[in-house]
């Protein structure tokens, strides 16, 4: 099938209507322009079927990362409850040493993890922020596109 499938058609018929198609009944700088026109439609829809993919790949991508935050919320909620359990657990045994020193090792990682959890959450957040700020402006390129605006 050929790439300008319309201009091929209008030119048929042309053909069938006229017998044959020459400069009289279709000037060749018509069919040029109408080639060019329809080369050109087709390289905008491929450009626009790209950047709906590429919207919906980032759209995805942004809803696993919030998902993720949310689980690793929970996490730092869970160690967060765990500290508490275990600062209460200490004081009650502030008479064993090695005890203590044992629940205050264990209290040092706890809260190092959630340092860690924090830290990861934050770059999280601003990843997704960067692919909302990106998912926007492929929105707005799309919809420009779509109402007849400026192509790349």
């Amino acid at each position: 099938m050929s790439y300008t499938y319309r201009t091929d058609k209008l030119l048929d018929a042309i053909g069938k209507s006229h017998g044959y198609v020459n400069q009289q009944n279709c000037p060749r700088q018509w069919v040029g322009f109408a080639i060019e026109l329809e080369t050109e439609l087709q390289e905008a829809t491929f450009e626009i079927e790209r950047l709906r993919k590429a919207n919906l790949q980032l759209r995805e991508g942004a809803e696993e990362q919030k998902q993720l935050i949310q689980e690793l919320n929970q996490r730092i909620k869970n160690y967060s409850d765990e500290i508490i359990r275990l600062s209460g657990i200490y004081q009650k045994l502030n008479g064993y040493s090695g005890t203590i020193d044992f629940l205050s090792k264990k209290n040092g990682r706890l809260t190092k993890k959630v340092k860690q959890l924090n830290k990861f959450t934050e770059e999280l957040k601003q990843r997704i922020k960067r692919l909302e700020e990106e998912n926007d402006a492929m929105r707005a390129d799309l919809l420009l596109w779509e109402n007849g605006g400026p192509l790349p």
